[in-house]
């Protein structure tokens, strides 16, 4: 008798052993997937007065190190184009002068800005549903390649006046000022969920949020920005090394 109860508790808690084993093993080593969709967004200073969508082109991977849980990598090469209304107020204008001339410039402009980059997003992603969902958290680190930012030669209206040395005059703005440049790189938080449509396809949409200002400050510009982007891409799994 306490042969037979010795048996039963052996196999008992050995296959609970396996259980967890199987539960907890990954099936591959990487996952390699293609992925092509479309992408927006904007930048959290000013007025948004236009958003614009583009394409999003990269390769997806995936290292699991359990059954749910794994870690994510994508290289990516997106663009962002944004309008926002921005109130400027003051330019400094240095001059030959002993005592700088100064722009007292109250006004809205309308500022376009255009940034291709290089992106590569990093999270911990977790499988639920039968691995057919999962949901992710990292962050992100980008190198911008093209970065070109415009004030439009129409200015939406305002007032100037000069101070020289403390004298006032009215004169006509002939002018514009030079624009700042956007940074060479941005870095951020990213976060999202992804679904499996059928067995290689997958949909995943992702929310991107930039932690560093990518302006680089102009005296007349005092204002921060930082890019926010959503992407809704369509990945297919192209190989998996290691698998089991």
């Amino acid at each position: 008798m306490r042969k037979d109860i010795f048996i039963l508790v052996a196999l008992l808690l050995s296959g609970n052993v396996y259980s967890q084993k199987t539960s907890c093993s990954k099936d591959y080593s990487v996952n390699f997937a293609i992925q092509a969709g479309i992408s927006t967004g904007f930048m959290s200073s000013g007025t948004i007065d236009g958003m614009k969508y583009d394409g999003i082109y990269g390769l997806k991977m995936d290292f699991p190190f359990q059954k749910k849980w794994s870690i994510g990598a994508e290289i990516n090469y997106t663009q962002l184009r944004t309008e926002n209304k921005h109130d400027i107020q003051t330019l400094i204008i240095p001059s030959l002068a002993e005592h700088p001339y100064k722009l007292i410039f109250k006004d809205q402009a309308l500022i376009k800005i255009n940034l291709h980059a290089l992106s590569v997003p990093f999270y911990v992603k977790y499988k639920f549903n039968a691995q057919r969902t999962a949901v992710f958290l990292g962050g992100y680190f980008s190198v911008n390649i093209k970065r070109k930012i415009s004030l439009p030669t129409t200015i939406i209206g305002g007032t100037t006046s000069w101070e020289p040395e403390g004298e006032t005059q009215n004169p006509s703005l002939t002018f514009l000022p030079d624009m700042p440049e956007a940074d060479k790189w941005d870095a951020g938080l990213t976060l999202g969920i992804e679904q499996q449509i059928v067995k290689q396809l997958f949909i995943m949409l992702r929310v991107s949020g930039s932690c560093k200002d990518i302006l680089k400050q102009a005296d007349f510009y005092p204002k921060k920005l930082f890019p926010f982007q959503a992407n809704l891409t369509l990945s297919y799994n192209l190989l998996k090394l290691g698998k089991r």
